[in-house]
């Protein structure tokens, strides 16, 4: 061979490399090898070589590809969306697919009891020139929902933002059309309603301002006093639109436009398909896979949501296919997979069935996953379950998000011989390595359903971030990428799958996975409460040391609980236990030693400061909490009445403060050691707040208060 033709190769071989055609033939060929998973190597790749980006991203172009207009007769039978999951649910071979119908309603944020529907929407110019400015047909998000049949011409009044009396300030807009500076619906009230203009016209501000075109969802908040034969309309314009207007009534032009709207309202269901993967009948225990694929019906997504509706599709059909060529077992606990309306879907669907959700052990929850990272610069994410509900399933899903995160990044030390170690790349995706984040609970989604006081299961939350198109006219198709898509449909099936399959025989691999996981997270927690003394004044340097802690104490008490709870697994073997107990007695020896490293911190930040290291005692608030042991008596309300209320707004604790309120009573704890925990989940908040919060409980009979023991 010449030189010249040496060269070639040499250079092929390389360019080879950096485009991932080269893959390693062993572990032994790489210097830094793929992690290890507590699933063994033939079923990780076997399911990697089944598992499809490209037929989930089918899924979404059919039920995605374009926001459609819906017609009559879905309204009037079953959704498009439905029809095709259910359809493709049977035709995989999953196990009693079918379709739960709910009446609609319930959560005011979600809309009404009646489904709302566009069936002519347009805004024309007519002075000083004749054109439509936009159209429902073309945008179906123009229209915002709740607007009513009408047919009316009148001048544009420019009022600001529109949401406030000074906004009105010398304007005369009854009878006439408000122009506002962003989303038409926050003007509603006080344009419409309460002044009497027409309607309202407004523009999308976009999340990434290059993206001008884009119009988002939203709707008008109706409220019920409000009559039937009262007409009115609104429209959301795109910023780039927008934006033209505004300037053209800020010049002083008269712009005098007409709106023409044709809109009604349907008796529609809510609908839930749902389906399974059969245990082997071992146990009556369920695993939950779910996804929303409505999020409102007017809205139809692409990345949000029909991506993770199409994932966890692929993911069943993966593990379908490989239990039937016997490349994998049968699992020990059923998997049911859940398509819902979000939030509402899943609320109705677990208050009808409340005895099935005492099989469940753990749900996960897909929102948002699969997007071209070049064009959104999203990150994939898992979100931990709540502190109070801390167990095995954070660390087996993350096992698998790191395993993906590092066989398919480039690594210096293996260049020349793999670009990824083990490629999860689909023919017609990106070449993109796998970049994700580990995160506490993040709860607006299906997953806190499941973590409610009354369902009490542990849940984690998938989610591509940040989402440049949410609830926009410019979440489509063309965002995703097949080779993420087939990633986030691997690591659903992987984790799933371990969950269903995990015996006593897995726990020395499950144990060390969680303890080594928790003392990773202990030694950031416990630099983080040493940093937190050491950095103290001398005006503050007790209360700090106090925090500290409380932050290394509860965040212990966490981790243990997250191995305790490995003894689902143990089918009363001995070993199992043996290894759980001794790994439980490590932590809390650790625990011992973090906190006399506090305390000799604490004694020499006060010798530093020429202080005397007084021991921090109890405030008149924390010994009043600390008498107070709150016994939970959830009332038999709805999971939807638990969602309205848990999330009221103006609370001063509300959302996953008040749900972990509840959480974590256990009959002993008292108010000031829940409030310890969820002030180390979240931000310390007073002890007083906490305080009247479990009295307003104790009112609405959420708890009853007893007196602590001495």
């Amino acid at each position: 061979m010449d030189g010249k033709k040496c060269i070639i190769y040499i250079l092929s071989f390389f360019v080879l490399c950096d485009f991932g055609f080269v893959i390693a033939q062993s572990e032994e060929d790489l210097a830094i090898p793929p992690p290890n998973t507590v699933l063994p190597d033939e079923i990780i790749n076997a399911i990697i070589n089944e598992v499809s980006g490209e037929l989930a991203f089918q899924h979404i172009m059919e039920t995605g590809g374009y926001n459609r207009d819906r017609k009559k007769g879905e309204y009037e039978g079953l959704y498009w969306e439905t029809e095709y999951f259910l359809s493709k649910a049977i035709e995989y071979g999953f196990t009693d697919p079918h379709v739960e119908t709910f009446p609609m309603g319930g959560i005011e944020i979600m809309g009404g009891h009646k489904q709302w529907d566009a069936e002519i929407g347009e805004l024309w110019l007519i002075e000083p020139e004749q054109r439509l400015i936009i159209t429902h047909r073309d945008s179906p998000l123009t229209l915002v929902s709740g607007s009513r049949s009408c047919d009316v011409r009148s001048e544009l009044v420019y009022v600001g933002k529109g949401r406030d009396e000074t906004d009105y300030m010398g304007k005369e807009v009854k009878g006439k059309i408000v122009f506002v500076d962003g989303n038409p619906s926050s003007a509603f009230q006080q344009g419409v309603l309460t002044r009497g203009a027409l309607g309202i016209v407004g523009y999308t501000i976009p999340i990434d301002i290059s993206r001008i075109d884009q119009i988002s969802s939203t709707r008008l908040r109706i409220p019920s006093e409000v009559e039937e034969s009262l007409r009115f309309f609104a429209f959301n314009l795109s910023y780039r639109l927008g934006m033209d207007m505004k300037r053209r009534l800020e010049r002083g032009e008269r712009l005098v436009v007409r709106a023409r709207v044709q809109a009604t309202e349907y008796e529609a269901d809510e609908e839930v398909i749902t389906a399974v993967i059969p245990g082997n009948g071992s146990t009556d225990e369920e695993i939950i896979l779910v996804a929303h694929v409505f999020e409102g019906i007017t809205k139809q997504g692409a990345v949000d949501n029909l991506s993770s509706s199409a994932v966890i599709m692929e993911a069943g059909r993966t593990l379908i296919k490989l239990i039937e060529e016997g490349k994998i077992k049968k699992p020990a606990r059923t998997l049911r997979f859940l398509w819902v309306p979000e939030i509402i879907g899943t609320c109705k669907y677990l208050d009808r069935y409340t005895e099935e959700t005492k099989k469940i052990i753990a749900a996960i929850n897909l929102e948002m996953v699969g997007a071209y990272r070049k064009v959104s610069m999203a990150n994939f994410h898992l979100h931990r379950s709540l502190y109070s509900l801390s167990s095995f399933l954070d660390d087996i899903n993350e096992d698998f998000f790191h395993y993906v995160g590092e066989t398919n990044r480039n690594i210096v030390l293996n260049r020349g011989r793999a670009k990824y170690s083990n490629p999860i790349v689909a023919p017609t995706g990106s070449q993109d390595p796998f970049y994700y984040h580990i995160e506490k609970n993040y709860s607006p989604s299906d997953h806190i359903v499941f973590m409610f006081p009354p369902v009490h299961v542990p849940a984690v939350h998938y989610c591509g971030w940040p989402d440049i198109v949410l609830h926009t006219s410019e979440d489509r198709a063309c965002l995703l990428d097949p080779t993420q898509l087939k990633r986030a449909a691997f690591i659903g099936a992987a984790a799933a799958y371990t969950i269903a399959c995990a015996s006593s025989e897995d726990i020395p691999n499950l144990v060390s996975l969680i303890y080594n996981k928790s003392l990773a997270r202990l030694r950031d927690e416990v630099r983080r409460a040493a940093f937190m003394v050491n950095r103290s004044l001398p005006e503050n340097v007790k209360e700090r040391y106090k925090k500290a802690r409380i932050i290394t104490d509860c965040h212990y008490h966490i981790e243990i609980n997250r191995i305790q709870s490995l003894n689902t697994f143990s089918n009363g073997s001995a070993r199992a236990k043996e290894l759980i107990v001794k790994r439980i007695n490590d932590l809390r020896s650790n625990k011992e030693m973090d906190l006399m490293m506090l305390d000799d911190y604490y004694r020499g930040k006060c010798k530093e400061h020429k202080i005397r290291a007084v021991e921090p005692e109890l405030t008149d608030d924390e010994k009043k909490a600390a008498a107070m042991i709150p016994v939970l008596q959830l009332p038999g309300k709805s999971l939807i009445a638990y969602f309205s209320e848990m999330m009221r707004k103006g609370a001063e604790l509300s959302g996953d403060y008040a749900i972990e309120c509840l959480n974590f009573i256990d009959g002993e704890r008292s108010v000031l050691d829940i409030r310890n925990l969820v002030c180390t989940e979240y931000k310390f908040k007073p002890v007083k707040v906490f305080i009247d919060h479990f009295k307003k409980l104790s009112d609405e009979k959420y708890v009853k208060i007893a007196a602590a023991m001495d």
